[in-house]
């Protein structure tokens, strides 16, 4: 047995709390056009038919209503273009600070920072692991994060000097022949 409503053939159950619309009365709004004014049954709706009646028909219809919506919208998107388009253009957004390259620091790198109270400054060095045994960066600075930021930009330009080739000393044996 299906629930009541939920056959093709039955009219849908009324959305809760509302009662259900036993006929229609035609009203003519102010604009000049005829609405629907759903009717309930009496008993529930007696009090409440005339102010939804005259209310109804203080207003423009539905159709008009939604017109006159749409065109406001219309107007205010329209107006709203053109002051957007008469308004300066925004200034540039600042670039921030170069980024170091990606990569991470070489195994066994390490950094000793000490902060000095009587110069409110972070003095601090980066020790990285090289194949000569160490290279050392040295620096200071207000604020630790900008110290650790230093000493990495510090290493990361040593490390591309240390990659573009000399321009003297190519690699090579003794240049003649073994005899």
């Amino acid at each position: 047995m299906s629930p009541r409503g939920a056959g093709p053939d039955q009219p849908k159950p009324p959305a809760p709390g509302k009662p259900p619309v036993v006929g229609v009365e035609k009203v003519t709004c102010a604009c000049g056009h005829e609405a629907d004014l759903p009717l309930f049954d009496d008993r529930r709706d007696r009090l409440y038919r005339d102010v939804r009646r005259k209310k109804l028909a203080a207003g423009p219809c539905p159709d008009c209503r939604r017109q006159a919506h749409a065109e406001l919208t219309a107007r205010q998107q329209a107006e709203a273009a053109r002051r957007k388009a008469a308004r300066p253009a925004p200034p540039a957004p600042k670039q921030k600070a170069s980024q170091p390259p990606a990569g991470r620091l070489p195994d066994g790198s390490e950094f000793r920072v000490t902060y000095d109270a009587a110069a409110e400054r972070w003095v601090g060095t980066l020790t990285v692991p090289t194949p000569e045994g160490g290279k050392a960066f040295e620096g200071e600075a207000g604020a630790v994060f900008r110290l650790l930021g230093l000493l990495d930009r510090r290493y990361r330009a040593w490390l591309a000097a240390q990659a573009t080739p000399s321009a003297g000393g190519a690699a090579g044996g003794s240049g003649g022949a073994g005899g």
